[in-house]
């Protein structure tokens, strides 16, 4: 069960840095921030699809090596899941706002 909610906490963790790396591209090129993008702006723009195989893929890894014997691995599993959720946050939310694109207002739209 501690498997199950890791890789519920990593899938929506992935499930944000997708929606807001998707929201950060579409500002920037609104606004055209003027130049390109930072080397790790590019890095995430794939990455951020490719990160849900980490959510995916944990829960048949740590059933794996549960029948392998190795009796503590879905709770290793489990807690690397958690902490990869919230550093894939950090790095989405640090690596955006040094690009310095602007932040969207709703003025106007209600």
């Amino acid at each position: 069960m501690e498997v199950i909610s890791g890789a519920a906490y990593s899938l929506s963790s992935c499930a944000f840095v997708w929606a807001y790396t998707a929201i950060k591209v579409g500002l920037w090129r609104h606004y055209g921030a003027g130049g390109s993008l930072s080397a790790l702006c590019e890095l995430l723009l794939p990455g951020s699809t490719w990160a849900f195989a980490v959510p995916i893929l944990g829960p048949p890894l740590a059933l794996f090596l549960h029948k392998k014997g190795m009796a503590n691995a879905p709770a290793v599993i489990a807690e690397g899941l958690r902490i990869a959720a919230f550093c894939w946050v950090l790095f989405c939310l640090v690596i955006w706002e040094v690009q310095g694109i602007p932040r969207a207002s709703l003025r106007g739209i209600m």
